[in-house]
């Protein structure tokens, strides 16, 4: 890149053997070309959704996707010319996707729904041990050719608020395919779950900040009652609460 915003290249030189002959190819405007390319190849992510693709929870642990579009460089070539870069992306309900390990390994069978029984456990698929808070953070993924995958957790948090904490800091293996794909988002959940809940088992959108979407999971219709907060914290600003392992009750601090 830096030699072609240095110089303007005209053409080549080409020999048969027996007569030279030149292929002009002229570039100006200080290779513009050439800054965008570099832009679209280095900078730029290599694939992104830049219309729609919306994912949104579903009953029955699926989850749901809009159409949308999809840019990457020649991603559309082979179907139009004009427009090379723009691939529309079908609506997809549900999702079906295959979970993977670590180094691709172990390929599971083409599924609709959400396991939150199992993880990556150094390459090896196990059990996510007990107790029923313990979660983990799996990967959705979408490859060049449009297939869905599903990169298992590895490791497991003690609660599914930890686990939601350490999203975009943990550092999963990632096999050579996916890191090629696009990350589409991160389900987080509890090991014992079957649903989508918000307290226990989320879609988070890849770059969202927020829990998951749509109009799936498990409405909330019973609240626990924390009724052992002390008489005398009550009223106190500089109070802070953190619920325990169990999730049933407050431990009260002060900030220092």
């Amino acid at each position: 890149p830096e030699l072609s915003r240095q110089e303007i290249f005209l053409g080549a030189a080409v020999h048969n053997g027996i007569e030279w002959k030149e292929v002009s190819n002229p570039k100006v405007v200080n290779q513009a070309a050439e800054t965008l390319r570099e832009v679209a190849t280095t900078v730029l992510p290599l694939t992104s959704i830049i219309s729609g693709g919306a994912i949104t929870e579903q009953p029955l642990f699926t989850l749901d996707q809009e159409a949308g579009i999809v840019w990457e460089n020649n991603r559309n070539w082979h179907v139009n010319k004009a427009n090379p870069n723009e691939e529309a992306l079908p609506a997809l309900s549900p999702i079906v996707f295959q979970y993977v390990n670590r180094d691709f390994s172990l390929v599971e069978a083409p599924t609709s729904t959400i396991d939150a029984g199992r993880y990556d456990n150094n390459g090896v698929i196990d059990n996510v041990p007990n107790p029923a808070q313990n979660s983990t953070i799996q990967r959705l993924y979408i490859d060049p050719a449009n297939n869905y995958w599903i990169l298992w957790g590895q490791v497991v948090y003690p609660t599914f608020f930890t686990a939601q904490a350490n999203v975009y800091s943990e550092v999963p293996v990632v096999p050579f395919l996916l890191q090629s794909s696009l990350l589409l988002g991160y389900i987080v959940t509890e090991q014992a779950m079957v649903d989508w809940d918000p307290n226990e088992s989320i879609f988070i959108q890849a770059g969202g900040t927020g829990g998951g979407s749509g109009g799936g999971g498990v409405p909330v219709t019973e609240y626990l009652t924390l009724s052992d907060t002390p008489v005398s914290y009550t009223g106190f600003a500089r109070q802070v609460e953190t619920v325990n392992d169990a999730e049933l009750a407050l431990i009260h601090q002060y900030r220092s």
